[in-house]
This record gives C-alpha cells, structure tokens and sequence, in this order.
C-alpha cells in the first residue's frame, strides 16, 4: 500500500504544483468530497470482505 499512498501524494504534488494556495484548497476539498460520498460504499466492501473471509476460516 505504501506505493500507492506515495504515488497519490505525488500525484497531488504535480497536480497543485503551480496553484495558488486556494486553488490546492479547493482542489483538496473536491477528493475529500469524493471520499466522503464513497466512504459507506468502501465500508459495506470492506465488512463483507471480513465476513466472506471469517466464513472460510470458520470451515477449516
């Protein structure tokens, strides 16, 4: 994960690098927004991965 995490900062790096500090933040605020109307869906993923995967250890 630790690839990913950098090339994302990277991305934002090159992205906002030549704007101005509330342009970065308005651009900040946009992914955050994204994130916060994804943040449910990501949740109900990450929980039925979790039952999916005590299910398979509980058979063993």
């Amino acid at each position: 994960m630790i690839p990913f995490y950098h090339s994302r900062i990277l991305s934002f790096v090159n992205k906002t690098d030549r704007m101005g500090i509330k342009e970065c933040e308005e651009y900040f605020e946009s992914i955050n927004r994204v994130f916060e109307n994804e943040k449910y869906y990501l949740i109900q993923r990450w929980d039925e991965a979790q039952k999916k995967l005590g299910h398979k250890l509980f058979r063993q």
